[in-house]
């Protein structure tokens, strides 16, 4: 987990990552085993993470909404997202099956 400024600039400017490229190789062999590898490419990525785990969605004020949210699952749910979106603020409130509280927007503590 990237927890700094440095360990953040470190992990984009190193060339290459033994361990990563070592696990996610074999990981790889697992999956597919049949697959002959002719040649790897490791490429680096940082995810921010929600404190929920889950995409922040809400109204921040009364007319603000916000969606948000890097969990490593939100684009492949940008439509559905958008839908909560654009539901919610046509009626002005929440307005979607799931439970509102599971989205709710947490804010850092000072």
């Amino acid at each position: 987990a990237v927890v700094s400024t440095q360990s953040t600039g470190d992990w984009y400017c190193k060339s290459d990552h033994p361990e990563a490229r070592k696990h996610l190789s074999q990981k790889f062999s697992e999956i597919f085993p049949c697959v002959n590898v002719l040649s790897q490419q490791l490429d680096h990525c940082v995810m921010a993470m929600t404190a929920t785990g889950r995409q922040y969605i809400g109204f921040v004020q009364e007319d603000v909404f916000l969606a948000c949210g890097g969990n490593g699952k939100t684009a492949k749910m940008a439509l559905e997202i958008g839908y909560i979106c654009a539901k919610s603020i046509v009626a002005g409130k929440w307005d979607y099956d799931l439970n509102e509280a599971d989205f709710r927007i947490v804010y850092k503590e000072d």
